[in-house]
């Protein structure tokens, strides 16, 4: 079977408000998933500064990180 490769681009605004994106993931999905995020400050494009570092908090659906 050949190996499956996925690709989502989502946009999200730091504004901190919902509606968040969600990114659907199964167990098992391991190096399957290619996600594209692009950062949005009052709707103007955002690049992360320099010397900092980007982090992504998630949650399984129990509820668990």
């Amino acid at each position: 079977m050949a190996d499956l490769t996925i690709s989502q681009e989502i946009t999200i605004e730091l504004d901190g408000k919902s509606p968040f994106e969600y990114v659907v993931v199964k167990q098992g999905d391991k190096d399957s998933r290619i996600l594209s995020v692009s950062l949005l400050q009052n709707k103007q494009p955002y690049t992360i500064p320099s010397g900092c570092t980007a982090r992504i908090k998630y949650f399984k659906p129990d509820g668990k990180p």
